[in-house]
């Protein structure tokens, strides 16, 4: 079994592994059909992890094993090849890793090529064209773009029961007296909903269990950038907190994308390539290059529905989106084109999609007894703090100032009969998405 130690700052097997049982079935299908797979998903998504899992599990079934590249830490593209000398073995010469590879059984995985992606795809082209027997296996926040690249998006964990468990046993590892129950179940899993179910958050806020309590953590988590992170941990600098995370994936994006990213930041949930007209100077011939460029570098995610794509962006990417948004100077700009966007949708037909505005028919009888008490903005202020917006998510969603969003949650809370906003994730029924 041709496996490199797997070292604790990979977060790979030094901890149990949860959940994605579907996502290992689906890459044994793929890669049954196609002999390069690609993983992609947003920094932390559990990319590299999945891979790895993987890599174990069918090490046996390749006469020469698996070799894992890890080329997070290459930083010029020219050195690609060495590396992947290296992750083959150090007694191979450059100039003949194809040839090495002629004839091998192996699976070999490429671990984080998003920041390599030209060179990627041309050494996987030449090693597919040589080694009819390899398969290869890659992570990538970025598509590829290798002919017969199969592709495999990797989702956030399920909040329950997969994020909340990856949560419990890391912060079990941590503080061997903590116990998940009743008393602390409504806080854990608005925790893992704040953090968007992404492994990685999850992992880094863990570690503060020792420090905080779970109602602390999430006043933390109000805002999504605070760096909650491991500064002691082995983990690339990346890595180590979720700022450095989303920030990596920003740097991988074109000038043109990194403004577009920004002006995004202002839908709170999905949006249709309409909305984004309304937002934004540029042509809709050239938004929708700038949106696959974000599709590809799984900055947003498309979900479509019988007649339209719609898209949409993590919480982390979004704050972070909004951020440079602000330090743009052209936040006032897009607000307003947004918030008259909403006003000409709120005066059509009662059948217009509503981006950003919340239904309120579906599931209206499940809502907890006080909702018919809400005002219309109250019923929205409920829906997003159903959804973990922290008050200055509202505020930018709405449009208001953070004190009037602060007092708008007093009062959705005293309606309700609610003490605390977590409880409102998981007993209120809201309708996800903006249409």
């Amino acid at each position: 079994m041709l496996l490199p130690r797997l070292g604790s700052g990979s977060g790979s097997g030094t901890t149990s592994f949860v959940g994605r049982r579907a996502e290992l079935a689906m890459i044994t299908t793929l890669l049954a059909k196609s002999r390069e797979l690609t993983l992609t998903g947003p920094g932390g998504v559990g990319k590299t992890r999945l891979a790895h899992e993987f890599a174990r599990h069918v090490a046996r079934d390749f006469a020469d094993g698996v070799r894992i590249v890890e080329l997070g830490a290459v930083s010029d593209p020219d050195s690609l090849p060495r590396a992947v000398v290296m992750g083959l073995g150090p007694r191979d010469p450059l100039d003949e890793v194809v040839h090495h590879l002629r004839e091998k059984s192996m699976l070999l995985v490429l671990d984080d090529c998003e920041h390599l992606v030209e060179s990627c795809a041309i050494l996987i082209g030449k090693i597919l064209a040589a080694a009819p027997l390899v398969r290869i296996l890659a992570t990538s926040r970025q598509v590829l773009g290798v002919e017969g690249e199969h592709l495999l998006p990797v989702p956030p964990l399920d909040v329950t029961p997969d994020a909340v468990a990856l949560l419990t046993d890391r912060v079990t590892a941590v503080d061997p007296d903590f116990e998940a129950g009743p008393d602390n179940r409504d806080a854990l899993l608005a925790i893992c909903r704040r953090l968007d179910n992404i492994p990685l958050a999850i992992e880094l806020v863990a570690s503060w269990f020792r420090v905080l309590v779970p109602e602390e953590i999430l006043r933390q988590l109000d805002d999504r950038l605070h760096p909650l992170g491991d500064h002691g941990s082995t983990r690339p600098a990346r890595q180590r907190t979720l700022v450095a995370s989303t920030g990596w994936s920003y740097r991988l994006c074109s000038p043109a994308e990194r403004a577009l990213w920004a002006r995004l930041s202002v839908f709170q949930g999905d949006f249709t390539l309409e909305a984004v007209t309304r937002i934004t100077p540029s042509t809709q011939d050239d938004l929708l290059d700038l949106i696959a460029g974000l599709v590809d570098k799984s900055v947003l995610s498309r979900h479509a529905d019988e007649k339209v794509a719609r898209y949409a962006m993590l919480g982390n990417a979004r704050q972070y989106g909004l951020h440079e948004l602000t330090v743009s100077g052209h936040a006032a700009e897009v607000r307003k084109a947004h918030r008259d966007y909403l006003l000409g949708l709120a005066g059509g037909s009662a059948a217009a999609p509503q981006d950003n505005a919340r239904g309120q028919g579906r599931g209206a009888d499940r809502r907890p007894s006080g909702s018919a008490a809400l005002t219309r903005r109250e019923l929205e202020i409920a829906d997003l703090l159903a959804n973990g917006a922290s008050n200055k998510e509202i505020a930018a969603s709405l449009v208001i100032s953070p004190r009037t969003a602060a007092t708008h949650v007093r009062n959705v809370l005293r309606k309700l009969g609610f003490t605390s906003r977590v409880q409102i994730a998981g007993r209120w029924e809201h309708t996800s998405g903006s249409r």
